[in-house]
């Protein structure tokens, strides 16, 4: 109490960066240098440009009496000017700009300090003073904002800033003019900060007491380390990515399946969004349709970023489809293609649910059957080996029901396409997770017989009868994971597909037809939808988790201008440790989940379960029915176990490879060839669902365990993932089978990072233990 005023400095005390501020200021550089018409390649000039440019403001106010400091306009108006000095006309506005682009990215960037608050709101009420100091040059108009958007503002009487003055507290002048404008000596002041010179030794020369806090130090060279590598490797971005989106929420507890959505389905939904984004600048589509219930999601992270990175490109829109409303209004007939369909979609295939999409009445359906020698329509029956059944099959009540469902679900499907605004566009883009390619074969045969635009295909993965379908005619794109192009990590998510499917999955019924133009979706309270929706609350926690990645990954692509394949690298890394080797908690809350069919059948299969030991063959019987096979093999036998199973299944995996070849990405489209994109479509029921699932996440929420965060890949686990890796290709060469390649990001550069975050601050010979690690990074680069 005997501090009647307590001053703090800025930042790493009362706000924290979720990435170092050399990055930021390189985002600023890469973007005014592309209003200048400079190349990508050009931002290491331009930003020594500014360097020189904040020497010669400081010059001159040092000339002046005052210390080696500026002010960020005046900084950026001599930045400008050295740029361009044959263009007064622009010096304003460009210099304008790159203001404006400072002090988003700043505010993007910064987050407050999650232990301050408590300790700002006990000072307040105990009738203490209080005041921030800051070294730095932006002025106090954007530390303010800053401050009050972190929610701190509100706590400080006044604030004084080194740029707006030209005083430093690195020389104790400032702290000078702090105690002459306030009119204090300096035994009432208590400062507190986190640079031992600035904040600590030149306060303490004053007379001022001071608390020095160093535990951002780890974080701040971390951050220092990803800005230095995320330069010479662009694949270390997805690292540095990482670290920004989850700067501020490891300060916290969240729900486990919140974070395990963040933090791991968080990149690969990031990273598979921002390659559509740049599949779009290339084919300049007039129209983005995001297909089946998972669209709803991903229709929502491509408009977050592609409105974050300010790109010229049409909205998302939701196209209302599903397999089974694409495979009925592609019907002509009832062949190998619609039974291939139900056979896929159902563990038990009997009579009555392949011919269940037909609405035979029961009388009809025994009838039929008994006409042909089934007399048990539950039975299960196999398709290529019972004679019966093909005779069944193409008998003409069948045919010529087939042909008159598709005849109208075609109509209907037109019609709802019409409502969209479909057929007026010239090129059109289908997105959807994958896999096989069924819904836009069914959208594209359903079409085949009308004038209708140009379409492709954009999958996260694309398995091998995707593979086929593109081999004969259906333009499919997939760069996440693509069997024509096989990557070992990357198919990790064709391991356990359904937690990419069901992760995504939107909070309604599945798509059964369409009728008057509107899409039909299945009850709440049908067969099919009841067992989805014990999962539709955990699943909101997922999604939630997601969109949270994307927002502030949007923020970070934005200031630092990466692409897609520099997240790549790492999202491939976190869902292959995921997939192969689960942790405890990872399993317990990923295993309950449940697939239904939504295809004739409500019967549920969970991801995993515990199989049995014994005998052998239970064990295997077991984990070869389960939707998540190295889940299963952990739950029983633990991680390294399930890695073993990785390795072993390599042979089955590479048998089973189409060939080897790429998909050429289609003629890009000139801008002046272009028709008028079309305006955002929105269906009545978007809200609504979007609303149920907020209002799940918040219930979800209320009832989860709060957890601490874990980091999604350990260095060790990078390198189990590693050994692993090297195994399965040497148990392929040892059968002479060909080898897999894999997209890792450095081992030794995650190893770097930790040894270099960890150095103490008291260290014997620190000096030389940093030259030695900067020297090991240097080798890395």
């Amino acid at each position: 109490m005997e501090f009647p005023v307590v001053s703090f400095d800025v930042f790493d005390t009362l706000i924290f960066r979720r990435c170092s501020a050399e990055s930021i200021q390189y985002g600023v550089a890469n973007k005014l240098g592309r209003a200048l018409g400079f190349d990508s390649s050009d931002t290491k000039r331009v930003l020594d440009e500014r360097h020189k440019a904040y020497c010669d403001v400081a010059k001159i106010n040092q000339n002046n009496g005052l210390d080696f400091e500026a002010h960020l306009e005046d900084i950026n108006y001599a930045w400008v000017k050295r740029l361009t000095p044959d263009t007064p006309d622009k010096w304003s506005s460009l210099s304008k700009l790159a203001c404006f682009l400072k002090r988003k990215y700043e505010q993007w960037s910064c987050y407050p300090n999650p232990k301050i608050t408590d300790l700002l709101q006990y000072l307040c009420e105990n009738n203490h003073q209080l005041i921030y100091i800051s070294d730095m040059y932006l002025g106090q108009d954007i530390i303010n904002d800053i401050l009050n958007r972190a929610g701190l503002l509100c706590y400080f009487h006044n604030g004084y800033v080194s740029g707006d003055h030209s005083l430093l507290k690195n020389t104790g002048r400032l702290y000078d003019y702090v105690l002459e404008d306030l009119g204090l000596t300096p035994e009432k002041l208590l400062h507190i900060g986190d640079n031992p010179y600035a904040d600590g030794v030149k306060a303490a020369e004053k007379g001022i007491t001071s608390l020095v806090i160093g535990e951002q130090i780890p974080k701040i060279r971390r951050a220092q380390f990803n800005t230095f590598f995320s330069y010479a490797y662009p694949s270390w971005s997805g690292c540095e990515a990482a670290d920004f989106v989850s700067s501020e929420t490891h300060c916290h507890k969240l729900p486990g399946l919140q974070f395990l959505g963040r933090d791991i389905l968080g990149p690969v939904f990031s990273a598979y969004i921002h390659g559509l984004v740049e599949f779009c600048q290339h084919t300049k589509p007039d129209a983005v349709y995001f297909i089946s219930r998972e669209g709803l999601l991903l229709k929502d992270l491509y408009n977050t970023l592609m409105h974050r990175l300010h790109v010229d490109l049409p909205e998302g829109n939701y196209l209302c489809s599903s397999r089974l409303a694409a495979s009925i209004s592609s019907m002509r007939g009832y062949g190998l293609r619609e039974i291939s369909s139900k056979v896929v979609s159902n563990g038990k295939v009997s009579l009555r649910r392949l011919l269940k999409v037909l609405n035979f009445s029961e009388e009809e359906l025994l009838h039929l059957a008994r006409s042909h020698g089934v007399q048990d329509v539950d039975k299960e029956v196999s398709v290529t080996e019972t004679p019966s059944f093909s005779l069944l099959v193409n008998h003409p009540v069948i045919q010529e029901r087939a042909a008159a469902l598709g005849a109208i679900s075609r109509r209907e499907f037109i019609q709802y396409l019409q409502t969209t605004g479909f057929f007026e566009t010239e090129r059109v883009l289908l997105v959807d997770v994958g896999w096989a390619g069924q819904i836009s074969e069914g959208i594209q045969i359903a079409l085949e017989d009308i004038d209708s635009p140009e379409i492709f295909t954009y999958y996260l993965g694309a398995n091998s009868k995707a593979i086929d379908r593109i081999g004969a005619g259906i333009p499919i794109y997939a760069d996440f994971f693509n069997s024509g192009r096989f990557e070992w990590l990357g198919s990790s998510s064709q391991h356990f597909v359904f937690l990419i499917e069901i992760a995504s999955r939107a909070a309604h019924g599945t798509i059964t037809g369409y009728k008057n133009g509107q899409p039909v979706m299945l009850d709440e309270d049908h067969s099919e939808r009841i067992p989805e929706i014990e999962d539709d609350t955990r699943l909101a926690q997922l999604q939630q988790g997601i969109r949270d990645f994307m927002k502030l990954y949007a923020q970070y692509a934005a200031i630092k201008g990466s692409d897609a394949k520099s997240l790549m690298s790492y999202s491939r890394c976190v869902i292959a440790r995921l997939i192969f080797m689960p942790r405890t908690n990872e399993l317990n809350l990923l295993s309950s989940f449940t697939n239904v069919a939504n295809f004739g059948s409500s019967d549920k299969a969970y991801f995993s379960t515990t199989p049995p030991l014994f005998p052998p063959s239970a064990f295997l019987t077991s984990v070869s029915k389960s939707l998540w096979r190295q889940g299963a093999v952990a739950m029983a036998l633990g991680r390294i176990a399930s890695l073993a199973y990785t390795v072993l299944s390599a042979p089955r995996v590479c048998r089973n490879l189409p060939n080897q070849n790429n998909l050429d990405l289609p003629a890009a489209r000139k801008q002046s060839n272009t028709s008028t994109p079309l305006p955002p479509f929105e269906h009545k029921f978007e809200k609504a669902v979007l609303d149920k699932q907020f209002r799940l996440f918040t219930l979800g929420c209320a009832q989860s365990q709060k957890v601490s965060p874990k980091p999604p890949l350990y260095i060790y686990e990078l390198l189990l993932l590693k050994i692993c890796f090297g195994l399965s290709n040497i148990y392929l060469r040892s059968k002479g089978m060909n080898t897999f390649t894999a997209d890792f990001i450095s081992f030794k550069l995650l190893l770097g990072r930790k040894i270099y975050a960890a150095l103490p601050e008291n260290l014997p010979f620190r000096n030389f233990a940093v030259r030695c690690t900067k020297k090991f990074m240097s080798y890395c680069k």
